[in-house]
């Protein structure tokens, strides 16, 4: 039997049984259809779930070390692990790392003209003001000859000026921490 003739059988039997025919060619197009929509939403909701996990522009990944009050050891040691410039350098190596930003923070008195005022105090690297985009009001940020050099230099918050600068400009002045005295530059 050639190609031809089955063909020709072919249609005449889907002429002969028209409503079967149509029952079957629409049971295929509902399944296929089907199909690509559970594959559609799938895909979709996924998007969706990366987007918040990622938000827009949001990469960020904070490392942090807290110690374990149930554990001996980390309480005997009390001090946080270290890590070397080495390890930073090898860490900026990795293809998928833009940024490492060296962070620290702590609680502090501030010691201007005989006021002392408790204020939040956090260190940090010239890669902090890329990644975070912090407008500076007045004066400069931080920059790599700083953090070369240990300037004594440092930027304030909008609140830690109207707290204890009130109306003057603070760039410019000295203030004391930990009896260190620092320029204010932002």
């Amino acid at each position: 039997m050639s190609l031809l003739d089955s063909i020709k059988i072919a249609l005449s039997s889907i002429l002969a049984h028209k409503l079967r025919s149509i029952l079957t060619m629409l049971g295929i197009i509902i399944g296929v259809g089907s199909i690509i929509i559970v594959v559609a939403i799938g895909q979709g909701g996924e998007a969706m779930l990366k987007s918040q996990f990622v938000g827009s522009g949001n990469s960020v990944i904070s490392v942090q070390y807290n110690h374990d009050m149930n554990d001996s050891f980390s309480m005997e040691s009390m001090g946080n692990p270290k890590l070397t410039e080495e390890d930073i350098l090898e860490i900026k190596k990795l293809q998928e790392i833009s940024h490492v930003i060296k962070t620290n923070s702590n609680t502090e008195t501030l010691d201007v003209n005989d006021k002392k005022d408790m204020v939040n105090i956090k260190g940090l690297d010239s890669e902090y003001f890329a990644v975070n985009k912090v407008k500076v009001l007045k004066g400069r940020s931080l920059n790599d000859t700083d953090i070369d050099y240990g300037n004594n230099v440092v930027m304030i918050s909008s609140d830690v000026e109207e707290m204890i600068f009130e109306k003057e400009n603070p760039v410019g002045k000295i203030i004391e921490m930990k009896g260190q005295p620092m320029q204010i530059i932002g």
